[in-house]
């Protein structure tokens, strides 16, 4: 919830169909009204998984999470951007590189948007990675 009241909730949801697909939804709510989904593209893959997101004005808000990409989960990120009611997607970065990345987790602080992740699969040895980006 930001200052203002408005309720932002991101979902990872599975459509129905003759090859079932994840995919990533927004929406915005005051009280019990929830305005009408938004399909959040994801960068490469159909099972985007543990979906985060943060906003410090909730005008400007980003959402993480991790797919497949070329082969193995990593974390994408992409800036929501809402003015008078509308949102627009900014494009998907791949912020993770190299090792498998999962469990994204976001925190906006005064010197930017902080991105943490799982580094590794469970064969390998795991470690926390973290990546500091410009916000806004």
């Amino acid at each position: 919830m930001d200052a203002a009241g408005t309720t932002h909730l991101v979902w990872p949801t599975v459509l129905a169909g003759a090859e079932p697909t994840g995919a990533l939804f927004y929406a915005t709510g005051r009280g019990t009204t929830l305005s009408p989904r938004l399909r959040i593209p994801t960068l490469a893959s159909r099972d985007p998984e543990h979906v985060q997101l943060a906003t410090a004005d909730g005008n400007t808000l980003a959402v993480v999470w991790d797919e497949v990409v070329s082969g193995r989960r990593g974390v994408v990120l992409r800036r929501l951007a809402r003015t008078q009611e509308r949102t627009t997607i900014g494009p998907a970065t791949l912020v993770s590189e190299g090792r498998e990345a999962r469990h994204p987790a976001l925190a906006i602080t005064d010197r930017g948007l902080l991105v943490a992740w799982t580094d590794g699969s469970p064969a390998q040895r795991t470690t926390i990675a973290m990546k500091r980006i410009p916000w806004p």
